[in-house]
């Protein structure tokens, strides 16, 4: 482990703050994020302390983001997938693009996204996100010129300070509208990102990353259809009461 790089510091790992370390996990990520590149994974590296520098993601508490976390646009599911990686949900249902500040993108994104991580028991302290678009609707400037540059901002942010930190990203329900949006987030992405990314109508992918305990809570955060949730709990406690007689059977 190193505390820091060649005329860049970190105030974190000097004054102990935070769980920020120059460890294996992290010089792994900005390596991998670069191809085996050492000198672009090294300048990569020294630009995101430079960052944490200036946006001091660990002095940031909920309280300063208040408005935005209540806001319910974005939660941490209580249980990690069943392989120990952190699950976040994002709902278009609750983003108003005009009633939040261009401005508060950047730290929101830092505070959830080093939140989960600390939350993931997995050792490689990864992310499996889901944007469920079901309330996805021009109407609401969902695809205006403000939510566009919200939307590149967190991704800039995610994929030049948090690489190699998202294992999945499930995107549920998008509309016909979302295209347009997506040609411009499209070109942002790595290809190797990209591959992260899977498009799908049937929430009941969740199931690779989920055991059928643990559904009951993310369902209840997906679906705002108490007849659809009600559906959905019977299906699985018919799938769990079938699995229980297969393993009695053997």
């Amino acid at each position: 482990r190193i505390t820091s790089l060649p005329d860049t510091k970190s105030y974190e790992i000097e004054e102990n703050k935070g769980t920020f370390q120059l460890d294996d996990l992290t010089l792994t990520r900005f390596l991998v994020a670069r191809n085996g590149n050492m000198k672009k994974a090294t300048d990569m590296l020294q630009k995101h302390i430079i960052w944490r520098n200036k946006i001091r993601p660990s002095d940031i508490v909920a309280t300063d983001l208040e408005k935005e976390l209540n806001a319910g646009v974005w939660k941490v599911s209580k249980q990690n997938t069943k392989d120990g990686y952190s699950l976040l949900h994002n709902s278009s249902e609750f983003f108003s693009p005009n009633e939040h500040e261009v401005d508060k993108v950047e730290p929101l994104t830092a505070f959830i996204l080093e939140f989960a991580m600390r939350k993931a028991t997995h050792p490689e302290k990864k992310i499996v996100v889901v944007f469920d678009l079901a309330k996805y609707s021009l109407w609401r400037g969902h695809g205006g010129i403000k939510a566009t540059r919200m939307t590149i901002i967190m991704i800039q942010t995610a994929l030049n300070h948090y690489p190699e930190t998202l294992k999945k990203i499930i995107v549920l329900n998008a509309p016909l509208v979302f295209s347009a949006l997506w040609k411009v987030i499209r070109p942002i992405l790595d290809p190797y990102t990209a591959e992260k990314i899977t498009f799908t109508t049937k929430p009941s992918i969740l199931l690779d990353y989920l055991d059928p305990d643990n559904v009951r809570h993310v369902f209840k955060i997906i679906f705002s259809s108490k007849i659809l949730l009600s559906l959905v709990l019977i299906i699985f406690a018919i799938l769990k009461l079938r699995f229980r007689r297969v393993i009695a059977a053997q």
